[in-house]
């Protein structure tokens, strides 16, 4: 499965701004997680507990917990690829409403960039 980091309209890359924060260690890995993805799939990573969709959503969240710090990337699938949205991290292992909406709102703007490149 290809994985893709999603840019704003703005040509802004979220995920990857949000992990220029965090601490080498975590992002190996976060790393570890996302080539697991990439090599195994995603049936793979939901089964081995790594992957979940959002009960209610069309996206997905991939949960690391690193020295009791929860890293969540939130992510759909379109087309065979996955595209990383939206991430944070928390010291509580509960996902804001907020950020779920984030996440959203990106997803709809991520389908009409792929729309739009359809066409």
């Amino acid at each position: 499965m290809d994985i893709k980091i999603f840019s704003s309209s703005s040509g802004t890359f979220y995920v990857k701004e949000q992990m220029a924060e965090i601490p080498a260690k975590a992002i190996k890995k976060i790393t570890g997680k996302l080539e697991l993805l990439e090599k195994h799939g995603m049936n793979f990573v939901t089964h081995a507990g790594i992957m979940k969709k959002l009960h209610g959503y069309d996206i997905y969240e991939i949960v690391i917990d690193f020295n009791r710090i929860f890293y969540r990337i939130f992510c759909v699938i379109r087309n065979s690829t996955c595209w990383l949205l939206h991430m944070i991290f928390k010291k509580s292992n509960k996902t804001p409403l907020h950020e779920i909406k984030v996440a959203l709102q990106r997803s709809r703007e991520l389908d009409l960039q792929l729309a739009f490149a359809k066409n």
